[in-house]
């Protein structure tokens, strides 16, 4: 019951990354810039990473409940798969990631960005605390 349970917050949490970096998307989108690389800009036009991306995502989706140890992590899963959805998304639509977070120091981003790594984070964190 508790991995049910998880799974449809996990499913919930994902939904909600996807709809909030869609949203902030359309609003920002005379701030934003496209940004056909990878991580950080790097690897431009790489249609290699974007099956790649896709895979895994479809992975993590498929094997999540042998992965989920706890709400926690659950959560933080939802967060990275929410994020790396959005980006997908982007992607396949218009060929590049819509990003218009700029805070100066780094590199521009998006809701799906700050969810991924929020969630990677989170996991690494899960990980020590575990130990």
């Amino acid at each position: 019951m508790i991995k049910k349970t998880l799974s449809g917050s996990f499913v919930r949490i994902a939904l909600l990354i996807l709809v909030l970096d869609r949203i902030s998307k359309h609003i920002f989108a005379s701030m934003s810039i496209q940004n056909t690389g990878t991580l950080f800009g790097m690897g431009q036009n790489n249609l290699l990473w974007l099956a790649v991306s896709v895979l895994i995502l479809v992975g993590i989706y498929k094997y999540r409940t042998s992965l989920i140890k706890n709400a926690w992590c659950s959560h933080m899963l939802a967060l990275v798969v929410g994020g790396a959805a959005g980006n997908i998304l982007d992607r396949i639509l218009y060929g590049g990631v819509i990003d218009f977070i700029n805070v100066g120091f780094w590199p521009v981003f998006n809701i799906a960005d700050a969810a991924i790594t929020l969630g990677v984070i989170g996991l690494i964190w899960d990980e020590f605390r575990q130990q």
